[in-house]
C-alpha cells in the first residue's frame, strides 16, 4: 500500500499549524514539517506546536533567496529530500480540508495515478466570499482546480522558481480529479500584519518584476507603504459571497479577516516613520 508524506513549509504558523496537523495526521504516514525564514526558525510557538504530532518530523534551518527573502523553493526541496513516502502531499499551514480522509483513500488505492487534483476553493476578504480570477462575462464561476494536491514520488517532483512544483509529465490516464474533496485556503484572509509581510517577500523574491525591481531601489519605508496600500486595494478584485457550513473544529476561523490588526499596524508605521502611509515618500 502506498506510503503518503505530507511536505509543509511553515514560518511563524502557530495560529492555524495545530488545526492542520490535528486534521491532516491521522490519514498519513508522515508529516515533513520544514520551517525557517531569513534569520531562521520561526520565532512563534510553531516549534511548541510540533512537538504534540507524533508523525512530523521537524526540520528547520535558514531559508533566503540572496535578497535576503523567505525561500519556499529551498523549503520544499529540502521536504522533498527527508520524505520517505510514494506519494507527497504539498500543503501549508493555511490549507484546510473538506473530506481529507476520502482524499488519501483514493491515493492509496489508485496506484497506476501520479498526479492527483481537488476542488480549491479560495476565500478572499473574510470567510464570506471568495476570490475570481475572472470577471463574470458569461455568468459562471471559473474553475477552482489550481494546482496538483498531490505528485506520486516516481513523477520527480522539484520545486522551481518561487516554490513551482516541476514534474515528469504524466500520461492523462495517470491523473486524477478527486471530486468528493475540497481544500480551503485561508492564506488571503490572514491577519493585516501578515497581508503586508507576504507582499514585502513576494518583492524581495522578484514576483512583480520590474515594478518590485523599482520599489528595491527605493527605501524601506516605501517598500512598507506599497505593501499596506496593495492590501487595501484587495476590495478593487472580483468576488462572489459564499456562504459555508463551518465544521465545528473549523470555528475558530470563522471570523478570520484580512483586515484584522490593521490598526495595530499602522500605528507602528506611523511610530516608526513619523508620518501617516497615505503620505508622499522621498526614496
Amino acid at each position: 500500500m502506498r506510503k503518503i508524506s505530507a511536505i509543509l513549509s511553515v514560518y511563524n504558523e502557530e495560529s492555524l499549524l495545530g488545526l492542520c496537523l490535528k486534521q491532516i495526521e491521522p490519514y498519513v504516514d508522515e508529516i515533513v514539517i520544514v520551517d525557517g525564514g531569513p534569520l531562521g526558525p520561526s520565532d512563534d510557538k510553531t516549534p511548541d506546536i510540533v512537538k504534540d504530532f507524533t508523525k512530523a518530523k521537524y526540520l528547520s534551518g535558514t531559508y533566503k533567496t540572496r535578497t535576503g527573502a523567505w525561500d519556499l523553493t529551498s523549503q520544499r526541496n529540502h521536504g522533498i529530500s527527508e520524505a520517505s513516502g510514494d506519494v507527497y502531499l504539498f500543503l501549508s499551514a493555511d490549507m484546510l480540508f473538506y473530506n481529507f480522509e476520502y482524499l488519501c483513500e483514493v491515493i492509496r488505492k489508485e496506484e497506476d495515478v501520479k498526479v492527483f487534483f481537488c476542488n480549491t476553493v479560495e476565500f478572499w476578504l473574510d470567510t464570506n466570499h471568495i476570490r475570481l480570477y475572472a470577471q463574470l462575462a458569461n455568468l459562471s464561476i471559473p474553475g477552482g482546480v489550481s494546482e496538483a494536491v498531490a505528485i506520486a514520488r516516481e513523477s520527480q517532483p522539484i520545486a522551481g522558481e518561487h516554490g513551482s512544483l516541476e514534474i515528469v509529465t504524466p500520461k492523462p490516464r495517470e491523473q486524477m480529479m478527486v471530486g468528493n474533496t475540497t481544500k480551503y485556503h485561508l492564506g488571503w484572509i490572514r491577519p493585516f500584519k501578515s497581508q503586508v509581510e507576504k507582499h514585502i517577500r513576494h518583492i524581495e523574491q522578484g514576483r512583480w518584476g520590474d515594478a518590485g525591481k523599482k520599489l528595491m531601489e527605493g527605501t524601506q519605508q516605501k517598500l512598507e507603504q506599497w505593501a499596506i496600500l496593495h492590501v487595501l486595494s484587495y476590495k478593487q478584485i472580483p468576488s462572489v459571497d459564499f456562504r459555508f457550513q463551518f465544521p465545528d473544529e473549523w470555528q475558530g476561523i470563522k471570523d478570520m479577516n484580512y483586515l484584522n490588526g490593521q490598526s495595530d499596524f499602522v500605528k507602528y508605521y506611523e511610530e516608526r516613520y513619523g508620518t501617516s502611509f497615505l503620505r508622499g515618500i522621498k526614496s
